[in-house]
């Protein structure tokens, strides 16, 4: 079962951890904050393949509308796709537990499943700057979702 510490040894982040970490916006310090955390305390940082693409689409959407410029979009992904987060291949299981949590979640995607079924392959807490699904998954009783937010609750 996942434990639910930012001093887990495994951590899984979803795309918006690292848009927030090179975007400015008023996440960005919190996300800032898990980082420091995360690596002082030696976790290990996981995503579902499926983070790549998520973080270019990120990128993309930024230069369309107008809040980046080409070099920033390049340069931005560039530094994403540095990060040390071990991404792990969708495999046939991988698959079918994202459709699981999508139907748990009621959700029409199983985007966000993936990186819940990840998280629960790994016995990992699941980070993410998206209040919705977390509370979506606390409703459904999963207590190692993390909005980014409850960072600020725990600053002292």
């Amino acid at each position: 079962m996942p434990t639910s510490s930012v001093h887990s040894p495994m951590i899984v982040i979803d795309a918006g951890i690292v848009a927030f970490t090179l975007w400015p916006d008023s996440l960005s310090a919190l996300v800032g904050k898990a980082w420091k955390k995360w690596r002082a305390a030696g976790a290990e940082l996981y995503a579902p393949q499926l983070w790549r693409y998520e973080v270019t689409s990120f990128f993309r959407k930024s230069l369309a509308f107008g809040d980046i410029e080409p070099d920033e979009a390049q340069a931005g992904l560039t530094v994403a796709l540095a990060l040390e987060v071990t991404l792990i291949a969708a495999d046939d299981a991988l698959c079918l537990s994202a459709l699981r949590w999508a139907e748990r979640l009621g959700q029409n995607a199983a985007y966000d499943g993936f990186y819940l079924a990840l998280a629960s392959r790994l016995q990992a807490d699941f980070w993410t700057t998206d209040r919705r699904l977390v509370n979506a998954a606390r409703q459904a009783g999963v207590a190692w979702t993390h909005w980014i937010g409850e960072l600020e609750a725990t600053e002292t």
